[in-house]
């Protein structure tokens, strides 16, 4: 009988300005582009596929109609988990969470409430701007957009600012476990 394969400890490192957000608990949702991007058929059918879920491998697809459609290039994984995996931060070691689900998605199709679940701080009224374009925001999705354009992941993997709408992987985690990390 084979011993259970042990969850995996993923080190991630995330803008600063989101490390109370962590420690506190309302960051539990994680955006990182996907690279590369994906090939031009499969974001003009705009379609992702999770060929084996359990393993997480994706594939891109040249059609929306799965009966039909055929895989471009390589299955491929998530490099920061699988459901059941752990990130644990470069900046709050003592953190860490575990991977609930695993997608990928465009920027853009990000929710009001995931962008709340990013972290995103709001004050009484209003969201917090992370840019010198405004003081505040009135929603959470343009809190983030200012973000991801300021201290956004992006900046380390080109992926392109809010505007070029990148594929990206949302991870959601469960709330903080206090507990040591590897």
């Amino acid at each position: 009988m084979r011993p259970p394969i042990a969850p995996a400890l993923n080190r991630i490192r995330i803008p600063e300005a989101l490390v109370p957000a962590l420690i506190d608990g309302t960051k539990t949702l994680f955006s990182f582009p996907v690279f590369p991007q994906p090939p031009t058929e499969a974001k003009d059918a705009g379609v992702i596929h999770s060929s084996n879920e359990s393993h997480g491998e994706w594939s891109w697809l040249d059609s929306p109609n799965l009966e039909e459609a055929s895989c471009i290039g390589y299955p491929f994984r998530c490099p920061y988990g699988v459901a059941g995996d752990h990130l644990v931060f470069t900046q709050a070691s003592d953190l860490l969470l575990e991977i609930v689900s695993v997608r990928i998605t465009r920027l853009h199709d990000i929710s009001e409430i995931e962008a709340q679940q990013h972290g995103v701080a709001r004050t009484r009224r209003h969201w917090k701007s992370y840019d010198s374009a405004s003081s505040f925001y009135r929603s959470a999705r343009r809190s983030m957009q200012s973000l991801w354009d300021t201290h956004g992941i992006h900046q380390l993997s080109h992926a392109g600012k809010w505007v070029s709408n990148p594929w990206i992987w949302l991870i959601e985690t469960q709330k903080p476990a206090k507990g040591p990390a590897a």
